[in-house]
């Protein structure tokens, strides 16, 4: 209502408007501005769609320079020092060159910049990519450096040129799923699910550096139980471990212990400084190696020749295309599943939305580019992001300020690394586990709270550890949906109604005598609210209003109320609240739903309120698991401790102001 007291309503079309005016030519239509139309605008259009296409167009504009960027600029330079060991290392585990670690860490990064939504995912060479890579590199791949008469297709491959075709055929992968809309795979991603794969995978790179600790030889990764047979493989050569690597290991280890644990807190006191101490070992280690001729005379092993500057662009060989699509497929959608599991808990916690298929946009571009570029798939590095929000960072611009300070490394500081020991690299990769391996405990916490949680972990984990990193996935992913399923068919949904002269709400279809209250419907969920039940829960809510906007709204009258031909009122909808006094469980997202859900009942001035019980467990969950956008500012979500508390204030909001009404042209729903 205007201040000259007419209604407003917002018609979607010009037939909308003759037939109000057919039926009720006395009625008055204020058509809304053309800001409020701008949506049929096809300039408008066209920039909506960039910036969901780029999402550089939408966020750096707003870009806080002062308040930001030294936060970036601290994150650009922890992760950039935290990119040349774990780049190094995890290259040497896929039977790759070491600069191809450092390539994945440069090239594909670019990409995200302008397409990646994550503000906190730091992208590089991953160790759950790098094993399931090692299988293809050294099937197809002449891994040795001399010809295998017994396997011809090994004899003229470069294990670079696998790696780039593998990057290439994850990059088609995962374009073909952008344009399917296939990024709905991550609803299935459950805080259990996703704290088993992370502990699954810490352990098998752990076994993984175990035996370079040992200054035992990488092996190829095949078969089921490889880390059950991996150590049974130490114990067999346990005669053949070089002391003087085991000597390093144990002197690196607890220089990095000290760092993390005593130094970096200290250093934390007086500001977020980048400790370079990754940095320092590396140059000690290098200078050391080559004063005491390692190599030569304790038979260490050692980095190896670093080809410097940037790769010479070239196209991957497609003739290994047909062997490596079923590899490539799953590392695709593990790096994927991985990156966007590793940004959803932060993101939450930051209020800010990941847009599932645009990551898949980001990351498939990525890994073309970087298939030009001799590059190793790419995905989101948990240490390194966790380094990175730690540190401070708080937007993509991290990335850009790490890729700047690599450029040193790629022409001049990596060549004067091949005297580095690789048990080195290997130490610094256990240490920065710590934060994966500290999931394991996490199992007793999901087993304590909810069954359904603690097999969904336990099943991921043993998938991992006893078969693959992709069939533990699966087995996750299946554990996970028949989880939900389960919670789904034990989710109930009543309305409420007010029992007259108390404050009591029952089930009106259980209970006589209750009463509707004007402008206010309530609803109650009992169970846990994930992708299947948040539906459920949309499709009530909904349906107290949304059958009124398929009617052809006729006119509205002093009383704030829409009325058809007949004269009965159409529209008396202002409140609704929702109940969660008895939730269960609420996961990532069914919080984005049920956040969309909020945004939309808002535009049409449809205010939620909730209900959860102060001092609840799930108080403090709702409203984390709620990651409203900061350009978002709507309304809805207030949250009551009590039915009542929630009626009482929507039914003063009502006394306060008449119901107004106003619709802007769209579908909504």
């Amino acid at each position: 209502m205007d201040g000259d007291g007419h209604y407003t309503l917002a018609i979607s079309s010009l037939m909308d408007k003759r037939e109000v005016l057919k039926r009720n030519p006395s009625a008055e239509i204020v058509v809304a501005p053309a800001s409020d139309r701008k949506e049929n605008n096809h300039y408008s259009e066209y920039r909506r769609r960039l910036r969901s296409c780029l999402p550089i167009v939408h966020w750096l504009p707003k870009y806080g320079w002062k308040h930001d960027l030294p936060g970036d600029l601290a994150a650009g330079c922890t992760v950039a020092m935290m990119h040349i060991p774990e780049g190094l290392g995890y290259a040497l585990v896929a039977f790759l060159p070491p600069a191809v670690g450092i390539y994945t860490a440069f090239f594909p990064v670019l990409v995200y910049f302008l397409l990646g939504t994550s503000r906190y995912n730091c992208f590089g060479a991953v160790a759950a990519v790098s094993i399931l890579l090692c299988k293809s590199v050294s099937e197809l791949a002449d891994v040795e450096k001399h010809l295998d008469s017994n396997n011809p297709a090994r004899m003229h491959n470069d294990p670079i040129v696998v790696a780039a075709t593998v990057c290439f055929a994850c990059g088609i992968i995962q374009l073909a799923m952008y344009v399917c809309r296939l990024g709905f795979v991550c609803y299935l991603l459950s805080d259990a699910l996703l704290s088993g794969v992370t502990a699954g995978v810490g352990v098998q790179v752990l076994t993984l550096m175990v035996k370079n600790l040992l200054g035992l030889p990488f092996t190829p990764i095949v078969g089921y139980c490889w880390t059950i047979r991996a150590y049974i493989d130490i114990l067999n050569e346990i005669e053949r471990v070089n002391l003087s690597t085991i000597l390093i290991s144990a002197v690196t280890v607890t220089l990095q212990l000290i760092n993390v644990y005593c130094f970096k807190p200290w250093v934390e006191k007086f500001g977020k400084f980048p400790v370079p101490a990754e940095i320092v070992i590396l140059v000690i280690g290098t200078m050391l190696s080559m004063f005491l001729q390692l190599p030569e005379k304790y038979n260490t092993r050692t980095l190896g020749t670093f080809k410097s500057g940037v790769p010479v662009p070239s196209l991957p060989d497609f003739s290994l295309l047909p062997p490596i699509l079923p590899k490539a497929f799953m590392i695709a959608v593990v790096s994927y599943v991985l990156s966007v599991g590793k940004a959803l808990p932060t993101s939450k916690r930051e209020k800010h939305t990941i847009h599932f298929n645009q990551e898949l946009l980001a990351m498939g571009a990525g890994n073309l580019l970087g298939c030009v570029f001799s590059c190793m798939p790419t995905a989101a590095c948990p240490s390194r992001s966790t380094a990175q929000y730690t540190a401070g960072g708080k937007s993509q611009l991290t990335s850009i300020v790490s890729c700047l300070l690599l450029v040193p490394v790629l022409f001049w500081i990596g060549p004067l690394l091949a005297p580095l020991p690789t048990c080195i690299l290997s130490s610094i990769i256990c240490v920065s586990l710590g934060g994966q391996l500290k999931q394991l405990k996490q199992f007793f916490q999901f087993w304590e709270r909810n069954r359904e949680d603690g097999i969904v972990w336990l099943g991921s984990f043993l998938a991992i550890v006893l078969v693959s990193i992709d069939a533990g996935l699966l087995v996750g992913l299946g554990l996970s949906f028949l989880a939900s399923f389960y919670r789904f068919t034990h989710s109930h949904i009543y309305q409420l109604q007010h029992v007259p002269n108390t404050n009591l709400y029952m089930d009106m279809k259980r209970f006589k005598g209750t009463v509707d209250i004007t402008g206010v419907k309530i609803f109650q969920f009992i169970g846990s609210l994930n992708f299947l039940s948040i539906l459920f829960l949309e499709r009530y809510l909904t349906r107290a209003w949304a059958s009124e906007l398929r009617l052809k709204l006729v006119h509205i009258c002093s009383d704030g109320k829409v009325y058809d031909n007949d004269n009965k009122c159409v529209w008396r909808l202002r409140y609704l609240v929702v109940d969660f006094s008895e939730l269960r469980d609420i996961d990532m997202a069914a919080g984005s739903k049920l956040q969309a859900l909020l945004v939309q009942l808002d535009k049409i001035n449809v205010e939620v309120l909730l209900v959860v019980p102060d001092g609840s467990p799930m108080y403090e969950l709702v409203r984390n698991t709620l990651p409203l956008d900061e350009a978002a500012e709507i309304r809805n979500g207030k949250i009551f401790t009590t039915v009542n508390d929630a009626v009482l204030h929507a039914s003063s909001g009502i006394t306060r102001a008449r119901i107004h009404f106003h619709l802007l042209p769209g579908n909504y729903f």
